[in-house]
């Protein structure tokens, strides 16, 4: 924030403009440190992958060992699935509660009825 406020032409006192992230949970993934990427697992490919229901197909069979074994476990099917050697059920947030960071950063509670 403080570099885009140094470089912008307008008021050092004016607060900068939030990003709105295109996923909700990259939020809070980001708040813990959480970098993404599959370069690691390209270089080396890995044997046992378990997939939580939001790969987005950046992981394919190509990239892992011919040998290896895909778990997927989710609520709706995504790319991964279609690759999965298991599939597991997986509740929606809806389904459960929890505490989530929204797209704004600010921690929501989730109560299941």
């Amino acid at each position: 924030a403080d570099k885009v406020r140094s470089s912008a032409s307008c008021d050092k006192s004016r607060k900068v403009v939030n990003i709105l992230h295109r996923w909700a949970g990259q939020v809070g993934a980001l708040d813990v440190g959480y970098q993404a990427g599959t370069a690691a697992i390209r270089k080396k490919p890995i044997k046992f992958l378990y997939l939580l229901g939001a790969d987005e197909g950046k992981v394919t069979r190509q990239n892992l060992d011919p040998s290896a074994f895909v778990v997927y476990q989710g609520h709706h099917g995504d790319a991964g699935a279609e690759m999965a050697d298991i599939i597991l059920p997986g509740a929606a947030y809806t389904e459960k509660e929890g505490i989530y960071v929204n797209t704004e950063g600010r921690a929501q509670r989730q109560v299941y009825f």
